[in-house]
């Protein structure tokens, strides 16, 4: 068969790199479920530890975008004004 050497097996590493079910591996949901819980445990601490943002309760304050003379205060005008920015960044190859 095309791809086969010919001692009948498959050309190219042998072995996995990733542990757990070799099928999970190899299609590559071991890393995205490890990335997941890395990320899970970085949101939880930026989150929850009080001398990195505060704590839980606490909210930062930024005030509203401005073009010129002209502030963006709606939730309508936020909407037309983030999605000026989607349409730059996917417009842009």
């Amino acid at each position: 068969m095309a791809g086969q050497s010919p001692r009948g097996r498959a050309h190219g590493r042998t072995r996995r790199r990733y542990r757990g079910h070799p099928v999970a591996a190899h299609q590559g949901l071991v890393p995205r479920h490890r990335d997941a819980r890395r990320q899970l445990i970085i949101e939880w601490t930026i989150n929850h530890v009080t001398f990195i943002s505060g704590g839980v309760q606490a909210s930062i304050e930024v005030p509203r975008p401005r073009l010129g003379p002209y502030v963006v205060a709606s939730q309508h005008a936020m909407y037309y004004f983030l999605l000026s920015f989607v349409v730059l960044a996917s417009s842009a190859r």
